[in-house]
């Protein structure tokens, strides 16, 4: 299981999916037609809508309940494809391509910067603080200033 590269629903019907998949081919002047069909990146608005959709949603929740047989996966591409019977187009098979997850490189913060890169041929970052400047009554959310010297 741990090389698992596709999910896939077959004869999609459900009509928030439909619904997310028109738009998601108006918005890219794409159509639905048989294999390859029509991709979307994760990454894109239409991508994330699909994922965020009800389909999408089965496959986070799997990678997320099977993180330890499966290891850190991401989805990195939906496909939908029509599914063809003769020279009738029918309903929408929908693939959600998974790919290993890529951890940042060794020796970055985590967040993409990292604290001894030189920054536009000024320098190395020698110092940086953080503070917290504002909570919410409850403590759930607050502001955080991060100040980076060059």
């Amino acid at each position: 299981m741990r090389n698992i590269r596709i999910y896939g629903a077959v004869t999609v019907a459900n009509v928030q999916t439909v619904a997310l998949l028109a738009k998601a081919f108006r918005n890219t002047n794409q159509r639905l037609q048989p294999w390859p069909g029509a991709t979307f990146s994760a990454d894109t608005d239409e991508g994330k809508a699909l994922l965020g959709g009800p389909i999408g949603a089965t496959i986070a929740y799997f990678l997320m309940q099977h993180k330890a047989e499966l290891g850190r996966k991401v989805v990195e591409r939906v496909r939908v494809v029509a599914e063809e019977n003769g020279s009738a187009m029918h309903s929408p098979n929908i693939f959600f391509e998974i790919a290993d997850h890529v951890p940042p490189a060794p020796g970055g913060s985590g967040n993409g910067l990292d604290p001894d890169a030189d920054v536009g041929g000024k320098g190395k970052v020698v110092k940086r603080s953080e503070e917290i400047v504002k909570r919410s009554w409850d403590g759930k959310y607050m502001v955080r200033t991060h100040v980076f010297h060059l």
